[in-house]
């Protein structure tokens, strides 16, 4: 069983997902860590400094309410686009697409599941 995040420009760091598990959750063993799926660019685990709580927050209540099942995070769009410096054509263009690849198992123009 797995539980599937959406993370679309902010990302989670290793360091902080173990000090949580210490802290808050010392049944989860430090080694436990999401599946990464990236979508169009994104990214997976982040240096501390360009991490964002709000993805370690989802991740850290996933693993509260589900844990021994795992965790898979999809990291949608790169910083070129979450950063706002390009507008987009479609929207929820990576959603869809993340839908369309894991549902299909495709792998094309880079997308793979």
């Amino acid at each position: 069983m797995c539980l599937g995040i959406y993370e679309g420009g902010e990302n989670y760091d290793v360091a902080d997902l173990d000090l949580w598990i210490e802290n808050f959750a010392p049944y989860i063993p430090l080694s436990t860590k999401p599946e990464d799926s990236s979508v169009d660019g994104g990214e997976g685990p982040v240096s501390q400094q360009n991490a964002g709580v709000e993805a370690l927050l989802d991740i850290t209540i996933a693993y509260e309410l589900i844990y021994p099942q795992t965790v898979n995070v999809f990291s949608v769009d790169d910083s070129y686009y979450a950063n706002g410096e390009e507008t987009l054509q479609c929207l929820c263009c990576q959603e869809l697409t993340m839908i369309w690849v894991r549902s299909y198992g495709l792998w094309f123009h880079g997308y793979h599941a």
